[in-house]
């Protein structure tokens, strides 16, 4: 073999040993050995004993050591001047006696494992040494070789009988301490001597506290299987990576905010009892492995989600890999977004609204040309929505009428019940939705709102089109019925101008205040990510401004011009003189089903943009062209699934049962059929995407089924025996 391969053979070639002086009989030996003797079995891993029992009563000797090809890793000396051997392996030969270790001044690697040696004091001559095995042995001392092993880099101590460890300061170079499996009753304080410790393994002792271990550059930490209670004293660590307190007696994770760069946390077997532990380490960036295996924490109902969605940066939970389809799963169950709220919103009302006597409406059933006009206006708190809405139906009480929202919210000293909105209870409003009443529902700054179809119907059986506000979450709850509003998007964009408008309540808390100013952010992002979702923006920073807008906007899809709109800019002169003079308007709520002389139907020229692709416009005929059928045969068509716990009687007769009955029930279905399609052709705002709202009207007038449900005037009821899944 060439010096060249030698050199590069050899482990430390790049990190020169100091103080390296070779027994003359042991480089005389070295020397010569030919090129061919490296045959010899090399050893690399540090464990290759033959496994034979010393026949010398536990001695090792140059015999021995031949005889078992103790020896390994022929290679340059530390000085480069001769070769020698620099690795020697006597694993398991059961020995007790290792004088003869002086004579080998050369090695730098020593392997002593799992013999019965009590003392290590023999090799304190091996200045080159830097690094030693010498588990599982019966030694009561460590490191009581002296201090002229300045070298050595790792010490693997462990499964042995120490219970203390004398001044560290000559071993400034070692970086790697294994004194796992012996009888330290807490951390050595001599152990802060060691200035380049990066790696420390003190698990399986009987350690009850942490100390000792002040700015240490330690990367890993294994006190597994002690007696620690508390987490403390280790925010001087600052490189520490790797932590493992498995097996402990921790209840809490205070004390592990100031490590920055730990990856790994291994919890497992404690006692820690809460999910709100975790506070401790969310803001650990790095932190991707997370054991909290067999921990009282884990009885927590869904505990893998929370603590996925707590830290979102883990790639590894209680030694599982943590999938994409989990994070995905529990993002959507802890923060879902606007949409996931509104779908599941959208489906509990369904299936709730499933379970209740059923009946076509003819006042909100689409029509063959177009669905029951509504208007939507949505903004954040401040943007004057509801006063638009209300200003509006007062403006053309011919054509508008204002639907009126459920909430738990208390209301404002300025409000009305009945009028702004339908003020109830949580209780009440859990009924109300449970009994089918809501098309939409939200929640919204700790209060619930919601929209009723009783709310819709109530202005629909007048012949009026419906006008409701709401939060963009509502409004993502109501593009998923099958109303088809306008939405008019109503924001401030003076900041200033928003705050002071929201101030003007005094019962209104600060910090409500603040999240409804940031919520104008999220109305901006929404339109910039979502083009087309509304129809029509409106700054309302000048709210006279806000209104001659909206007006406009209105008048444009009534299709009023000439002499009509000369009439309504008139009324508005008058409004505006009025609201002027600093008295209070005087709105009319109540919607007369007699229409005015002014009252125009609306033209064929009207805007009817649907804005709307090849595919929604062919969805959207389809559900007209059903719903037609519904109304023109008395049977659901397609697959339309109704259902109610009782038994209904239906108000079609079966075959054969005709009679005065039956051309009684054939007329006024046909008369209502009429009156429906009289009121949708007198109105017609067009359609769109979106809304969100509801709200229940306890005097809108009913009627009882022959079987004795209740169910709204003009309605058709629908019994089981008429369903088609």
């Amino acid at each position: 073999m060439s010096q060249d391969n030698l050199a590069e053979n050899n482990e430390f070639n790049d990190e020169p040993i100091e103080r390296l002086n070779l027994s003359s009989s042991f480089t005389e030996k070295a020397n010569s050995i030919q090129s061919g003797s490296n045959s010899k079995s090399q050893r690399s891993d540090g464990m290759g004993s033959t496994g034979r029992q010393s026949d010398s009563d536990g001695v090792l000797t140059e015999a021995l050591i031949e005889e078992c090809e103790c020896l390994s890793n022929l290679n340059k000396t530390a000085d480069g001047t001769s070769y020698a051997y620099l690795e020697l392996t006597a694993s398991s030969l059961g020995l007790c006696d290792i004088s003869v270790l002086a004579d080998y001044e050369q090695l730098q690697v020593l392997n002593l494992s799992h013999n019965q040696l009590t003392s290590l004091s023999a090799i304190s001559g091996l200045v080159n040494l830097v690094q030693v095995d010498a588990s599982h042995n019966r030694l009561r001392s460590a490191f009581d070789f002296g201090d002229a092993l300045g070298n050595l880099r790792s010490a693997d101590l462990s499964h042995n009988e120490i219970a203390d460890l004398p001044d560290m300061t000559a071993f400034g170079r070692l970086r790697d301490l294994d004194l796992s499996h012996n009888r330290l009753s807490e951390v050595p304080a001599s152990l802060m001597s060691c200035a380049s410790l990066q790696h420390l393994n003190l698990g399986h002792n009987c350690i009850a506290r942490l100390c000792n271990l002040d700015c240490l550059p330690l990367a890993t930490l294994n006190l597994e299987h002690n007696s620690i209670e508390r987490i403390e004293n280790l925010d001087s660590l600052d490189c520490l990576q790797s932590l493992v307190l498995s097996a402990n007696r921790i209840e809490s994770l205070a004390g592990l905010e100031g490590l920055q760069l730990l990856q790994i946390l291994d919890l497992a077997d404690n006692k820690v009892l809460e999910l709100l532990e975790l506070r401790h380490v969310k803001d650990l960036r790095l932190l991707r492995q997370l054991n909290l295996a067999r921990n009282p924490v884990q009885d927590v109902p869904d505990y893998r989600l929370l603590v996925i969605f707590d830290l979102p940066r883990l790639t590894h939970l209680d030694g599982r890999r943590v999938t994409i389809k989990e994070k995905v799963q529990a993002e959507n169950q802890e923060n879902p977004s606007m949409e996931i709220v509104a779908q599941r919103d959208h489906r509990l009302n369904l299936v709730y609204s499933y379970f209740q006597p059923h009946y076509v409406l003819d006042s909100t059933l689409q029509s063959a040309e177009t669905p029951y006009p509504m208007l939507v206006l949505v903004g954040p708190n401040g943007s004057m929505k509801k006063d638009l809405a209300q200003r509006l139906v007062s403006d053309f009480p011919e054509y508008f009428g204002y639907g009126v929202s459920t909430t738990t919210r208390p209301p404002y000293p300025d409000e009305d019940p009945e009028r702004d909105y339908h003020f109830v209870t949580a209780k009440e409003f859990e009924e109300l939705q449970v009994g089918g009443k809501f098309i939409q529902t939200a929640l919204f700054q700790g209060h619930y709102f919601g929209l009723t179809l009783e709310a819709v119907e109530a202005v629909a059986r007048e012949g009026l089109a419906c006008v409701v506000h709401m939060e963009l979450e509502g409004v993502l709850a109501l593009k998923k019925t099958h109303f088809e509003p306008r939405y008019v998007l109503t924001m401030p964009l003076d900041r200033h101008r928003h705050g002071q408008h929201l101030r003007t309540r005094p019962e209104r808390p600060e910090q409500a205040v603040l999240q409804s100013m940031a919520r104008v952010q999220l109305y901006i992002r929404h339109n910039q990510q979502h083009p087309g979702f509304f129809d029509m923006f409106i700054n309302t920073d000048e709210p006279s401004e806000a209104y001659v807008q909206l007006r406009t906007l209105v008048m444009n899809y009534l299709g009023l011009t000439g002499e009509a709109a000369k009439e309504e800019q008139q009324q508005q002169q008058r409004s505006d003189d009025f609201a002027s003079s600093g008295k209070t308007l005087n709105r009319t709520w109540s919607k007369t089903s007699q229409q005015s002389s002014v009252f125009n139907p609306l033209r064929p020229s009207a805007p009817q943009t649907s804005g709307k692709g090849q595919v929604e416009e062919e969805s959207l005929h389809r559900r007209r062209s059903l719903a037609r059928e519904t109304v023109s045969s008395g049977k659901p068509q397609g697959r339309v699934t109704m259902a109610t716990p009782g038994p209904l009687v239906s108000t079609r007769q079966p075959a054969g049962g005709g009679g005065a009955a039956s051309s009684s029930q054939e007329s006024a279905r046909t008369q209502q059929q009429a009156a429906a399609t009289a009121g949708l052709q007198r109105l017609e705002l067009g359609s769109s995407d979106s809304g969100q709202v509801r709200s229940s009207n306890p005097k809108a007038p009913r009627s009882r089924s022959r079987a004795g449900a209740e169910a709204p005037a003009g309605a058709t009821t629908y019994s089981p025996a008429m369903i088609e899944a």
